[in-house]
């Protein structure tokens, strides 16, 4: 009700039925009748929570009308690799736009520097995780290889995987530590998927659990970190909890240079610190760890 804003016309209080201002904003705010709790708790109750700003995925339903995601060919080709490409071939457009969803989510960065009034010139709203640059193929995460097979089957169609991914020779990796019961629970649960996030807090024994996973699945690992100092505690769990004793030594690189330790394990350090605002996983033809550590995918040829 600022007195400027008034005289303006741009803040005022409007007839929803007309869009008409009322000719007194005093008399009709001095009307309103302030809401009972019992009220607002059954507008609560009406129309549940309403995401806005950060905490909006910017994703799709989960059921999806009839007819919004278009149709989509019977067939549906894609390759597994480093990501997962999807021709996009005959895709209806708003069924690529709702795969580019899923692979999308705020930026955290954006909204803290608009919340400060800072300038948000080069920081993007959305982190795109997704890669379009090749217009006949949409590369998604892997991790999200199970929901676009879901939306494409929304769409009508079926989605048929090639896999490119190579084989590598098993190394003789032995883990020597002990797991707690908590601990067994989480390999034995994550040993049963292609891929997947291990979630704990400070002190749970990622970094073990993890060891442990790589000699379970005894396939060369990659782990990316983003600080030096993880990347030495890396090096120092390698060798604590697992016995290389056959198997190649551990290499870790940092800033361009190599360090031998194994060829079946290789710490690696992110480029830049930006990365911290990316899903910190990278894709590679072995199993990945990035304070998790996911099954080498191997499905059949084609599905």
């Amino acid at each position: 009700m600022h007195g400027s804003s008034r005289e303006q016309g741009t803040t005022l209080f409007c007839d929803p039925h007309t869009w008409q201002p009322y000719e007194d904003q005093f008399a009709f705010l001095s009307g309103v009748r302030r809401l009972r709790p019992i009220e607002v708790d059954a507008l609560v109750k009406r129309y549940g929570q309403i995401d806005a700003g950060p905490s909006t995925t910017g994703r799709l339903p989960a059921k999806h009308r009839k007819g919004a995601l278009g149709v989509a060919p019977q067939r549906v080709r894609a390759r597994l690799g480093a990501m997962p490409a999807i021709s996009t071939d005959g895709l209806p457009a708003p069924l690529i736009a709702a795969l580019k969803h899923q692979a999308a989510f705020h930026n955290p960065e954006f909204y803290r520097r608009q919340s400060m009034r800072y300038s948000t010139f080069a920081t993007p709203r959305f982190v795109h995780c997704f890669d379009d640059s090749d217009p006949d193929w949409l590369r998604l995460p892997r991790g999200l290889a199970e929901q676009a097979e879901h939306l494409i089957a929304a769409a009508g169609g079926a989605i048929e995987i090639t896999t490119t991914v190579p084989d590598h020779d098993p190394i003789a990796v032995r883990f020597t530590g002990e797991l707690t019961n908590v601990q067994t629970e989480a390999v034995t649960a994550m040993a049963k998927h292609l891929t997947g996030v291990l979630m704990a807090p400070p002190g749970a024994g990622k970094t073990v659990m993890a060891c442990a996973l790589i000699a379970r699945h005894q396939v060369p690992t990659a782990i990316i970190v983003n600080r030096a100092e993880l990347l030495d505690q890396w090096k120092d769990r390698l060798t604590m909890f697992l016995d290389l004793d056959g198997a190649p030594r551990v290499r870790a690189r940092t800033s361009g240079t190599e360090s031998s330790m194994s060829s079946c394990c290789s710490p690696l350090p992110t480029a830049t610190p930006t990365h911290r605002y990316w899903t910190r996983t990278a894709w590679s033809s072995s199993t990945n760890v990035t304070r998790s550590v996911l099954r080498p995918p191997r499905p059949p040829s084609v599905r």
